[in-house]
């Protein structure tokens, strides 16, 4: 009978990072498919219209603010306003929107509100940016999709 002599272990002094790299790419793979699909900033369902049309860059000597108009909250009576993303009183974005456009004439303005926001308010930040003089603003919706577009009838007028 043969005896076999185990040799003692010696100990690995070099850490494997091989998993960790493996997990890491995984999860690099990961983020890069989901982060297109994102949209970061205040949760507004904006209204589905027809007539979208995409805006391109031409635009790039002005500078564009985006008023966002989220629903009331919990806590207030009021619709709440932001301007590029931080919340503002009517008072302090007519205070912002008249110092951009004594800085810059050519200022745009983006109007985000969304559907369920009381017509009232909207209509007062229409107003107000136009009483200051800014003539270029637009409001932003998303497309209605084919399937829930309604085609109208012959002989019968949209409602």
């Amino acid at each position: 009978m043969m005896r076999r002599h185990r040799r003692e272990l010696d100990t690995i002094s070099e850490i494997n990072i091989t998993n960790l790299l493996d997990t890491c790419f995984v999860l690099l793979i990961a983020f890069f498919m989901v982060a297109p699909t994102l949209k970061s900033g205040i949760p507004v369902e904006l209204p589905k219209t027809e007539g979208t049309q995409s805006l391109q860059d031409n635009q790039k000597d002005n500078e564009n603010f985006i008023i966002t108009i989220a629903p009331r909250g919990p806590e207030g009576l009021n619709d709440r306003i932001y301007l590029n993303g931080k919340m503002l009183r009517m008072e302090d974005l007519r205070t912002q929107m008249e110092t951009a456009y004594a800085a810059n004439p050519k200022v745009s303005v983006t109007v985000e509100s969304d559907g369920q926001v009381v017509w009232g308010t909207v209509a007062e930040v229409v107003g107000m940016v136009n009483g200051i003089g800014i003539e270029n603003f637009t409001f932003s919706t998303e497309p209605q999709s084919l399937e829930t577009m309604k085609k109208p009838e012959p002989g019968k007028r949209g409602a």
